[in-house]
């Protein structure tokens, strides 16, 4: 006779493959004619962005676009800016690719020098790196129920965490900002940043809606005849809805946002009290959920021969969520940078690592700082700087029985010109993490029957068995063939464990 197996899957997230490509980029951008000369390039900033990655056979193709952004002091002594796009393509052969596998491809600028090739001439080269990886969906299916004649299934609750999918999803943001506490005017906009800040995630059958804002920061030059550099903060609020298949109300989701690149421009006219902001930025979506499983640890059958598999491997448990604050003071060296004044300091990077010791699990890495001042002759200039951190908690856990995910953002930064050779910085970083205890689960993974035959029937009879404290009633009815119930019920038992030493009739079945 047929019997059915019934199963429910958990999924793992496995690193299928993970590699690098470079794109060298070299250009020498000619300014207009209305520019005035170069004498100096403060900074040039390269922004790549991935915006496709699309798979062909054993293919993976990614189509992005890299923006350089020039900072410059023109013949006046004046901050100017300009910018320049260059789209690139990278593909790379990967073994046995699936079409079902999760490709998440993210740039980023490795090296970028740049200098005044002409009066209105930049020379500038840039290393991009595309890192590529690819996750695959590794399935373990375990036993629920099971339909063989005479069989007897202990089974026990387990909440397992199942990975779903991970997915980027590209978005824009646009406003439009007053500038706020200025009354004179604003000539241009020589630089813009902009830091996401998620404050919600919701999702439903197929869709997901994520909500926070961006903190914008812009460096205005000011008219007159004296000009300025004027620091200019917005808040801008979002949404965002994604059409995203496999999620519902039920998903556990961990979404971080990379702001990819700020356009910024006057509305109107120079005279103008308002910035246009177009902001380009990628969600990384990491999606899962936890299952509650009726899981068959053990089975036998008192009718027929069976035989089981056992899981081989572990699973993931999620025992905690978190995102806090971390405040933290460093102090800088600027003794070679030879201040005279601060104009403006902001975040240009954000490095992080994860490690565990023990039970604990550490958050370390860097903040770049990029710093515009001036000599005391009022000359201007740039120069970056890096402070260190690392954040620690205790997860309580046995060490090398749990894994941590992290993600790291910069929520404000504060500095004192203590003195002319140090800078006394002050760091808001916003920490999220996912913490997974890993489980040595004792589950069945199948049942098979062996053989077609049942077992003979037995004659109604009564075993005398001299039971140990400690053993279980599955135990013993797994041993003579019988049923828990049958036990059970022969001996007025209540409990599976036996306690003390007696003496227990064993129904035959």
């Amino acid at each position: 006779m047929k019997y059915e197996v019934k199963k429910d899957a958990v999924n793992a997230k496995e690193l299928f493959y993970e590699g690098t490509l470079e794109q060298m980029i070299e250009t020498e951008v000619n300014l207009p004619e209305y520019y005035c000369d170069v004498v100096k390039v403060l900074k040039c900033t390269v922004c790549p962005v991935v915006a496709s990655t699309q798979i062909s056979g054993n293919r993976v193709v990614i189509e992005g676009n890299a923006k350089f952004s020039f900072m410059f002091l023109g013949e006046d002594n004046q901050v100017y800016s300009y910018e320049s796009s260059y789209p690139f393509s990278k593909s790379t052969e990967i073994k046995d690719l699936d079409e079902q596998d999760s490709v998440i491809a993210e740039a980023r600028t490795d090296y970028v020098s740049c200098r005044a090739s002409g009066k209105r001439q930049i020379a500038a080269n840039a290393t991009v790196s595309i890192s590529i990886k690819v996750y695959r969906v590794k399935t373990l299916e375990i036993v629920t129920d099971c339909s063989i004649k005479g069989i007897q299934m202990k089974k026990k609750e387990i909440s397992p965490y199942s990975f779903i999918k991970v997915e980027q999803k590209g978005f824009t943001v646009s406003d439009t900002c007053e500038i706020q506490n200025f009354s004179g005017t604003v000539k241009r906009i020589v630089k813009s940043d902009a830091t996401a800040y998620l404050t919600d995630v919701k999702t439903i059958n197929g869709k997901m809606m994520i909500s926070g804002e961006m903190q914008v920061k812009s460096l205005a030059v000011t008219g007159g005849d004296e000009p300025d550099i004027i620091a200019v903060t917005s808040i801008i609020p979002f949404s965002q809805i994604f059409e995203i298949s496999g999620v519902d109300e039920n998903s556990i989701c961990d979404v971080s946002v990379k702001v990819d690149h700020v356009d910024a421009q006057l509305q109107g006219s120079e005279t103008s009290a308002a910035i246009v902001y177009n902001i380009k930025a990628t969600a990384l979506i990491c999606i899962g959920e936890v299952k509650n499983i009726q899981a068959v640890s053990d089975a036998y059958s008192t009718a027929k021969a069976t035989e089981t598999k056992k899981l081989q491997g572990n699973l993931k448990v999620i025992k905690a969520r978190t995102t806090e604050p971390y405040m933290f003071n460093s102090q800088v060296d600027v003794a070679d940078l030879e201040i005279g004044k601060i104009i403006d300091i902001s975040v240009v990077g954000l490095k992080k690592n994860l490690r565990t010791d023990g039970s604990k699990v550490y958050v370390y890495g860097s903040v770049e700082i990029g710093m515009l001042y001036a000599y005391n002759d009022g000359r201007i200039s740039y120069a970056e700087k890096s402070v260190s951190f690392e954040y620690e908690k205790d997860t309580t856990l046995k060490a090398g029985a749990f894994e941590c995910e992290a993600n790291c953002e910069c929520g404000g930064l504060s500095y004192s010109h203590a003195s002319t050779d140090r800078l006394d910085i002050k760091a808001e970083l916003k920490i999220s993490l996912t913490v997974f205890e890993i489980e040595s689960v004792d589950v069945l993974t199948d049942i098979e029957e062996k053989g077609d035959s049942e077992f003979k029937a037995k004659p109604a009879s009564l075993v005398i068995y001299f039971s140990d404290p400690g053993e279980t009633v599955w135990d013993i009815a797994r041993k003579y063939n019988t049923t828990v119930e049958k036990i059970a019920v022969e001996n007025n038992l209540t409990d599976d464990v036996i306690r003390e030493r007696r003496m227990l009739l064993i129904p035959c079945v």
